[in-house]
Formats: structure tokens, sequence, C-alpha cells
């Protein structure tokens, strides 16, 4: 069961492998593509590991340095700094003058960052609702668009293609984005590339302060043939005007595909039903849950804990 993720350490980058199944991956090939980077260096950059034991921790995969850059790539990586600059020194007038089409500006993407576009979309979202360029929160988002580094574009997303072979020989092809950041925890952290080499940013406080959901309702599914349901009574009472935020955290008795809806009652006779979605569950034969079906979980000291339990006992990770 092998992740990837990337880093940066002076001034290159480097994709990390991590194997946290329960047998080696021999024989593993990786090639790494992104835009910026598919244009910097020739083709894919690729690399061959000969073997990952699981759990060993993270093995380097593969680094990438400027100076090994094509000249033609790094006149691409100058035409993306200079665009990410313009479009810098025109967004606070735009943003101002209710300009919402720098949303589909063709650099909108390419030289903006993922919190970066959070900004701006929030920015222009809360416009669309009534609210004014002036009020506190659209001047904050102003403020921080006003204040970025120009001298180095982001690099949003890495696509690893691996191949592998399994203990019992078996060939494996797969692939997967990787995490940003060398704590396999996709946690807001964001790699950038300029002509001093890659550098990343540690993850940064919440952008918002969501209002933290009051309860976490565990639904454990059982391998049955057919449709099946589940009920729970989730919050007795919303007081009019107020908002509740809830988790239903689904899990099942074994790894399986589900096709799911939520239905949710109201007042007794008013419903609201969800389009049908999928849901990949992944339940190894050791894996102990904790709880049952049905089961609460309340968050305390930063922690979900069951509802009925004050100790360590039961945890629900979110």
């Amino acid at each position: 069961m092998l992740n990837f993720s990337c880093g940066a350490a002076s001034g290159r980058l480097r994709l990390l492998a991590y194997n946290n199944g329960w047998g080696p991956a021999e024989a593993l090939h990786i090639s790494a593509s992104e835009p910026l980077l598919d244009q910097l260096f020739d083709a894919a950059p690729r690399s061959n590991v000969l073997r990952v034991e699981a759990g060993a921790g993270a093995v380097e995969a593969l680094e990438l340095a400027l100076p090994s850059a094509r000249p033609s790539g790094l006149a691409v990586l100058d035409e993306a700094i200079d665009g990410r600059r313009a479009l810098l020194a025109t967004l606070p007038k735009r943003m101002m003058s209710r300009d919402a089409s720098v949303l589909v500006d063709p650099r909108y993407k390419a030289v903006l960052s993922a919190r970066e576009r959070w900004h701006l979309g929030e920015y222009f979202d809360d416009l669309a609702r009534g609210e004014p360029a002036s009020a506190p929160r659209q001047r904050w988002h102003i403020e921080y668009l006003s204040g970025l580094d120009v001298r180095a574009v982001p690099i949003n997303t890495i696509d690893v293609r691996y191949t592998f072979t399994d203990a019992t020989g078996t060939s494996i092809d797969d692939a997967q984005q990787a995490l940003m950041g060398t704590n396999k925890n996709d946690d807001g952290e964001q790699l950038w590339v300029s002509r001093t080499g890659f550098t990343i940013d540690p993850p940064s406080p919440l952008c918002a302060a969501p209002m933290i959901p009051s309860i976490a309702v565990t639904a454990l599914l059982e391998n049955v043939t057919g449709p099946s349901e589940r009920s729970y009574r989730i919050s007795p009472t919303i007081p009019p005007g107020t908002p509740e935020r809830f988790f239903v955290v689904v899990g099942a008795d074994r790894s399986c595909f589900v096709r799911a809806r939520f239905t949710f009652h109201f007042d007794g006779d008013q419903t609201m039903i969800s389009e049908p979605f999928d849901l990949a569950i992944w339940r190894p034969r050791n894996v102990v849950i904790k709880a049952k079906d049905g089961s609460q979980f309340i968050h305390m000291d930063g922690q979900w804990r069951l509802a009925d339990e004050a100790s360590d006992v039961a945890r629900l990770w979110l």
C-alpha cells in the first residue's frame, strides 16, 4: 500500500514513498508528472527504487533540481512568473471593481495556489450574496492577495504513476497524487518553484473560523445482499435561526464499494433526500473499530470522543 508525498530541501524537490502495507514493494518504478515540471525537465521525471519495505518510513524516490532543467523549460518558468506578477498587480483593483472575470483568466489556476484561489473565490461568492467590498472579511481577502510574493509560482498537484511487484509476485500498476508536505498529511502545505529552486510553505492557520460540528455519528454497514437502511437520531432540536453541523462517518465490516444516499427527516413530516453517491471503504481484516453502529462522538479537548465516555478508549479520527 504505497503513498507519496513531496517536499523541498536546499532548493531541491523531493518525492518520498511510504509503504503502509504488510509486505515489500519490489522493483518499484515511478514517474512524476505536472504541467510545469514536464516542461522544466526532460520527459516525465522518473526513478527506479529497487525495494520499499513495509513500515520502513520515507524512502526518497525522486529528486529534482533546477540545474538539471532544460533551457526551454526555464524560459517557461520565467514566463509563468511574469504572468503571476502581472495578474497580482491588477488583482486588488479588479476585486474592488467587482471584476469577476479574473476567475476565468487563463492564468488563474496556473499561477495562483489553492489557498490564494480560496481567498479570491470566497471574496466573489460573498459579493454575489450582497456582502460589500468594504466589509471586514472582504477587506481581509483583498489585503491578503495584495501582499503576495511574485517571485515564485505554485506547484499544485503532482501525479505519480508507479508499478511494483508485491510479495506474491503480482504486478501492480497504479496512479495517485502526491500529498504536499513530508509529514504525509494533506494539511495545507504549498510547494513553490522560482529561479532559486523549490521551496515549501508550512501549513497556515485556518483561513476561516469554521463552526465545529457538535456531534459525529458512526454508521457501520454489513456485507449484505441487496439494499439496507440505517436510521439515527442526530439532533433533537435546532433552534430557529441557528446552524447545526455534524458528521456522519460511514464504515463497514469489510472492504467494499457502496452506493448510498442520505435522507434527513425534520419535524416528523419534512424530508430532504440526497443524490446517490459512491463510497470506497477500506477495511483490512486486522483493523479493529472501537465503536458500534450508531455510536455518537462529541468534540472534547480537540478530539472526538465517545459521547458516553471521557477516557481514551475510543476515538474518532476525522
